[in-house]
């Protein structure tokens, strides 16, 4: 394995735990990074492979703010996604 491979499969890890801790809460990208990294890592906030790899997993819910598993989205607005429970209101 390379370095770039190494590191590439951190990110994978960090983001799949992130977002384990996140699912099923409105807590921010920054509170989940800080809650099962450390405040050390914020920085990834910022790092486009693993929000990618956040972005393979889960979802921000645009109407109620929850974060849901990405099998949970119902659709994709101008804004961003939206999960099930919202659409089941939303007026097309």
């Amino acid at each position: 394995m390379t370095a770039t491979s190494d590191k590439l499969d951190l990110w994978r890890k960090q983001a799949n735990d992130v977002a384990h801790h996140l699912s099923g809460t409105t807590k921010s990208l920054e509170q989940g990074i800080s809650d099962v990294l450390g405040e050390e890592f914020l920085h990834l906030e910022d790092n486009r492979e693993f929000l990618l790899n956040i972005d393979d997993k889960i979802f921000t819910c645009v109407t109620c703010g929850w974060w849901y598993e990405n099998s949970e989205n119902a659709g994709e607005r101008q804004n961003g996604f939206y999960c099930f429970d919202c659409d089941d209101g939303w007026v097309k």
